[in-house]
């Protein structure tokens, strides 16, 4: 959410503020979360719905080659426990050449200590040598 200076009088802002309070105290309900990045040559995302620090998180990445530069695209979810320990999981490739489609895959992640941030991974990989990523967070 992006505020402006000034765009709000002193009774909006306290409507606001009430109406956040009211939401933050209601019953749980899942979260959507979206992360996404791109280098060039690939690009991935993740969908998740979370509410809170889960031990399991279900999602869906979507992931693609971009460019037609030899290389292949690979994804991968990345998630942060308690403890702030960073895993990354196991990537997937798309060998199926550049700009041929995206590829889906749904799957889960679990961690007993929680999982409290989850993210998305996409690089170019020259055979097993990564060349280019990025890594995004979801809010």
């Amino acid at each position: 959410m992006i505020i402006r200076k000034n765009a709000f009088k002193a009774a909006g802002i306290a409507a606001v503020t009430l109406g956040a309070t009211l939401q933050l105290t209601g019953s749980a309900q899942a979260v959507p979360l979206s992360a996404s990045c791109a280098v060039v040559g690939a690009s991935a995302k993740v969908n998740t719905n979370r509410d809170g620090a889960d031990d399991r998180v279900d999602f869906v990445m979507y992931f693609s080659d971009d460019k037609a530069d030899g290389h292949h695209a690979r994804a991968r979810l990345v998630t942060k426990d308690v403890n702030g320990t960073v895993k990354r999981w196991g990537w997937h490739k798309d060998t199926n050449g550049a700009n041929n489609g995206t590829i889906k895959y749904t799957s889960y992640a679990t961690n007993p200590s929680g999982i409290f941030f989850v993210g998305v991974e996409a690089a170019v990989f020259e055979g097993e040598k990564k060349l280019d990523s990025c890594t995004a967070w979801g809010a």
